[in-house]
């Protein structure tokens, strides 16, 4: 499945999330644009605060990953030592 059908089928999915939880969809007329623009403030903010802890627990990842890098050398080196002798 190519992206942009997996992103189509999370809309899609979305979507019925939101007519099962709200009775409605984005079609509504019951909002104001100042609403609609307060609640997509709000979206975003969450969202940016989903990437903000994403990169911080990748950036948490990639230092143990370069942590397990250098211990793996350092074994190897002991093996290829202990080799030699």
């Amino acid at each position: 499945m190519t992206t942009t059908e997996r992103l189509c089928a999370l809309l899609h999915e979305r979507h019925a999330k939101g007519l099962e939880k709200y009775g409605t969809t984005l079609d509504r007329d019951d909002m104001t644009p100042c609403q609609w623009a307060q609640h997509a403030i709000e979206e975003m903010l969450d969202g940016a605060g989903y990437l903000m802890r994403l990169k911080d627990e990748l950036s948490k990842m990639r230092k143990e990953i370069e942590t397990l890098r250098a211990e793996n050398r350092e074994l190897r080196n002991i093996i290829a030592h202990d080799r030699e002798t």
